[in-house]
């Protein structure tokens, strides 16, 4: 199992790109519950659904996306 660590210390542990789809899910559906006054908020986890698919990207990609996100 792996983990992706969030803006703010979140922890989003996966052990397939399912996981991780289902992560990207529930925080795009916390966005939309979210009020609109809390920019912030809303602004984390966009962060988080960004470091989700930067780590699903290098999971279907194979081994040559590492280069390409560094």
């Amino acid at each position: 199992m792996s983990t992706v660590i969030g803006h703010r210390g979140t922890l989003y542990p996966y052990l397939d790109v399912a996981g991780l789809d289902r992560h990207i899910t529930e925080l795009r559906e916390r966005i939309t519950h979210t009020d609109p006054t809390l920019r912030t908020l809303i602004t984390a986890y966009w962060t988080d659904i960004d470091r989700l698919l930067d780590h699903r990207f290098r999971l279907t990609q194979g081994p040559d996306a590492a280069a390409l996100c560094a």
